[in-house]
């Protein structure tokens, strides 16, 4: 399992810690593998890797929600199928984070 966040970025530094301060990320600004990785570029891509741990406890936040409630009841069948592909979209993402799958 990883660090529990939350996590934050120091853009000083180029780091994502954990509460502790523990290093989660380091994120690189420059070449990479015949990339030019820009700062901007650099620091939402680290924005978005310090979020991840809320965003994987709003997932499964969302997914008790909709497990707990029947598709067929809650309007019609359009909405039942919407509703069914995003339980699944939340529990590939919650598996890709978990690195059950890739």
């Amino acid at each position: 399992m990883w660090t529990p966040g939350p996590w934050v970025y120091d853009d000083t530094w180029g780091l994502v810690a954990g509460p502790e301060g523990e290093e989660v990320a380091a994120i690189h600004v420059g070449q990479i593998e015949g990339r030019r990785v820009d700062r901007s570029t650099a620091n939402a891509n680290a924005t978005l890797i310090a979020a991840a741990p809320d965003m994987a406890e709003a997932l499964e936040a969302a997914l008790a929600v909709f497990m707990a409630e029947a598709d067929e009841a809650l309007g019609s069948p359009a909405q039942a199928a919407r509703r069914v592909t995003a339980k699944r979209a939340i529990r590939s993402a919650l598996a890709k984070a978990r690195g059950e799958t890739k």
